[in-house]
């Protein structure tokens, strides 16, 4: 089955599949609609005609998973794929990727909420809210770097840079002069829904307004905001602002 590569003939099959849960498969879906079937980096797998359906997605050294329900992942095939290619994060619905656990003890487990928001933001925003440019990259990896949540995922000034230059996902800064007060952007995104993420404030107030405006402009291209956030943030930020849990997200990444 390593050798079984899905191909671009695949991609109805995979996306009828897929797209009954829109913000659960949210980095799946935007994967195959990013990069298709023609990437080295990129390599997809499903389950054989007549098997409890799953998807296996490997991007880069991430693999994602999918199943119609946790016993379905393949544990044998998860073992195959990670012998054959450099795999340092495996992720998808927590009670599919909890019990792979047992198979890679040295990697570390944790567990997030996919939440959505399927209302109206419920925020009134006050604050002058800029969208970044080129000139505020510095700024900008200056300021997630001082928040060690954030820190992990924005490594590189260039990365930020990059995701600008491209338009890839808008990032909202909230400046009092020279200095970044707040910070939030989108990242993976559908037809059908947006992933809000890297908010990092110096006060609740501040994050509430950054994410509050990204979900005003998912919603008014009638798409569905979603994140991943912990249970903290879920109380604290995401609730108030009317989200709802989705799904519980597991990881397993290398330390």
């Amino acid at each position: 089955m390593i050798d079984q590569v899905c191909q671009a003939d695949d991609r109805d099959y995979l996306l009828a599949l897929l797209e009954n849960e829109p913000v659960s498969n949210i980095f799946m879906l935007a994967d195959i609609d990013l990069y298709g079937f023609d990437h080295d980096f990129q390599r997809i797998w499903r389950s054989p005609e007549g098997q409890a359906e799953a998807v296996y997605l490997l991007f880069y050294d991430n693999l994602s998973l999918w199943a119609r329900s946790p016993g379905d992942i393949d544990r044998d095939f998860v073992l195959q794929i990670v012998s054959h290619y450099p795999v340092s994060c495996i992720m998808g619905k927590y009670d599919s990727v909890a019990p792979l656990h047992l198979l890679f003890p040295d990697l570390t487990m944790s567990r997030k909420n996919m939440c959505a928001l399927h209302q109206p933001v419920k925020k009134v925003v006050s604050q002058d809210l800029t969208v970044a440019g080129p000139a505020d990259v510095e700024a900008i990896f200056r300021f997630l770097s001082t928040f060690p949540q954030l820190r992990a995922l924005y490594t590189s000034q260039q990365m930020i840079a990059d995701r600008i230059d491209r338009q890839d996902g808008i990032h909202l800064i909230l400046r009092e002069g020279e200095e970044i007060l707040a910070h939030g952007n989108t990242t993976a995104s559908t037809d059908r829904a947006i992933m809000v993420g890297g908010i990092g404030a110096k006060s609740l107030a501040d994050a509430e307004a950054i994410t509050a405006r990204l979900c005003q402009g998912i919603q008014a291209e009638d798409k569905i905001p979603c994140t991943l956030c912990t249970d903290q943030a879920f109380e604290e930020l995401f609730k108030p602002l009317g989200f709802s849990i989705e799904s519980q997200w597991g990881t397993l990444t290398a330390s």
